[in-house]
């Protein structure tokens, strides 16, 4: 309960909609995951996006300027939405 909060309050505060608790929930990473390593990685993606740390990897770091990207415009539009959910899932999954 604790990390699905977490990750509520976190995505009211990148900016991003719902596709951050979808894809926990989706991908089931309350289970396959530490709450802790959850946690961690929620808040290095944040980090990222902001601009606060680098990625850690070329790879990382194309997948979040693509996510920026696809934040930037049409944000309601269907199938950017879809696409920018599968980038923060390949950015979490790296990180």
């Amino acid at each position: 309960m604790d990390s699905i909060y977490v990750a509520v309050v976190y995505d009211s505060l990148t900016g991003t909609d719902h596709s951050m608790v979808t894809s926990i929930i989706a991908k089931d990473w309350l289970v396959t995951m530490s709450e802790d390593e959850l946690i961690r990685k929620l808040a290095a993606f944040g980090h990222i996006l902001d601009q606060q740390i680098d990625a850690p990897t070329e790879e990382t770091k194309a997948i979040m300027r693509h996510y920026r990207e696809l934040s930037e415009k049409q944000t309601t539009h269907v199938g950017i939405r879809a696409e920018r959910q599968n980038k923060f899932i390949d950015a979490i999954e790296l990180l």
